[in-house]
């Protein structure tokens, strides 16, 4: 029987959904996975523009307590890889990072956010070039310490929980929950059907 992810590395061309399926299961830390998403990136490099898309649509639409794991992903890939990544994650990176930063409540999380941060103001790509464009990470500074001021009472500019963030992540979760609710029926179901015969 075939296996219903087949691993693209076999084949020339790339398979987002592959890639997807892959990208789904980063829900911890997971160095393998990681290293597994970098290096298709590196060899789907034609493909880029897509690959990043997908990646920040699932920094978009995962759950907040997921959200620093693709965060990794893609420093990984930044930092392994370079260009053309580093470019294209640049254009919306304040986007991504301030709205993770806001929609993340715990201080551990959010400092991990803050450390990988901090590691892309000296970090350079594998060529030996700067991971980001000096004005996007000094814009996202500028967002941490406003953010992280304690005598500060008013909320960074141009940051704000917006009605469509709360609508994205409130469908996102409603999603999740439904698809939980068929699982925990098919379960059921399984459970309390007689069991055919030949």
């Amino acid at each position: 029987m075939e296996e219903p992810w087949k691993d693209p590395t076999a084949e020339d061309a790339f398979s987002a959904e592959y890639f997807q399926h892959l990208l789904a299961s980063l829900t911890l830390n997971s160095r393998a996975l990681i290293v597994e998403l970098t290096s298709l990136a590196e060899r789907f490099v034609d493909n880029a523009q897509e690959i990043v898309e997908l990646i920040e649509e699932r920094m978009m639409r995962i759950l907040p307590k997921y959200k620093l794991y693709t965060f990794y992903l893609m420093d990984s890939i930044v930092k392994n890889i370079g260009s053309p990544y580093n470019l294209m994650f640049a254009t919306n990176l304040y986007k991504l990072f301030t709205e993770t930063y806001l929609i993340i409540d715990d201080t551990p999380t959010r400092q991990n956010l803050i450390n990988l941060f901090k590691t892309w103001v000296c970090g350079k790509t594998s060529a030996g070039l700067d991971l980001f464009p000096k004005d996007t990470l000094v814009k996202v500074e500028k967002f941490i310490i406003q953010a992280t001021s304690l005598g500060s009472s008013t909320q960074p500019d141009k940051v704000r929980i917006t009605r469509d963030l709360i609508l994205r992540e409130s469908n996102y979760l409603l999603q999740y929950i439904i698809s939980l609710e068929e699982v925990s029926e098919k379960v059921h179901d399984a459970k309390n059907s007689p069991a055919e015969g030949p």
